[in-house]
């Protein structure tokens, strides 16, 4: 009898040993966002004490034969200058809100601070020029963290 009390105590541990657990997921994939990246023109800052918030209408950003097919079948003409073509069939301006941790990267134009909103916005806003690039916008849930200025040649 001892030995059946033995035999069927081993066989319940070993079953129990090789049964495998379920895998759970490590916090850092579980609460990673996906940030998506769009192609825009900045059309205004909002500033309250809650937040700051940054209004872009999405944009095409078109390069190379892509932008050259695209301009003709728009136009029916071919463009004058072969490097890209911005579309914009719609004014669809959309409200950010802007993360603390913000990341700005300007490639024609000088700011104080490039981690700063608020020195981006001033020279944005007093800048006629500035205030008509594109740029591409890196989007975390409903925040933006990075702005990038798209060079024009």
């Amino acid at each position: 009898m001892p030995r059946i009390i033995f035999i069927a105590v081993f066989t319940f541990v070993l079953i129990s040993c090789t049964k495998e657990k379920p895998k759970e997921q490590s916090p850092e994939i579980s609460t990673k966002q996906v940030i998506v990246s769009k192609h825009a023109f900045i059309n205004g800052f909002e500033t309250t004490p809650q937040n700051n918030v940054i209004i872009i209408d999405e944009i095409e950003f078109l390069t190379g034969e892509n932008a050259i097919n695209e301009y003709k079948a728009d136009t029916g003409k071919s463009p004058d200058e072969e490097t890209f073509y911005i579309r914009n069939r719609k004014l669809d301006p959309v409200k950010y809100n802007v993360s603390d941790t913000i990341k700005i990267k300007t490639k024609t134009f000088e700011i104080d601070d490039k981690n700063s909103l608020s020195s981006f916005a001033a020279v944005f806003n007093s800048n006629e020029y500035i205030s008509k690039l594109p740029f591409i916008i890196d989007i975390m849930g409903n925040y933006i963290v990075k702005i990038e200025e798209i060079y024009i040649p």
